[in-house]
C-alpha cells in the first residue's frame, strides 16, 4: 500500500506579544512614516499613529516584528 501522507505540526504562540518583559529601543534617523512602510513590507507593524507619544524630545511608537516581538522606535523631533 502506498501512502502519500504528510504530517504538519503547527505551534501556536500562546503568549501575547505585549506580555514580553523586554522591549528593545531603536533610535531611528528618518521620520516614523518611512519606517511604517518598511516594517509593513517585511511582515511587521507599528501601533496606530494615534498611539504615538512624545518623550524627552522624541516621537515614540511601539512595533511588532514578523515573529511577534515587541520593540520601540524613537525619532528625534527638531
Amino acid at each position: 500500500i502506498k501512502d502519500d501522507l504528510e504530517l504538519v505540526l503547527i505551534e501556536k504562540n500562546t503568549l501575547s506579544p505585549v506580555s514580553s518583559t523586554l522591549k528593545p529601543i531603536f533610535i531611528i534617523d528618518e521620520p516614523m512614516a518611512v519606517y511604517r512602510k518598511r516594517i509593513k513590507l517585511h511582515g511587521g507593524s507599528f501601533s496606530a499613529k494615534s498611539k504615538e507619544w512624545l518623550y524627552e524630545g522624541f516621537q515614540v511608537c511601539d512595533g511588532v516584528d514578523m515573529e511577534g516581538n515587541v520593540f520601540e522606535v524613537r525619532y528625534k523631533k527638531n
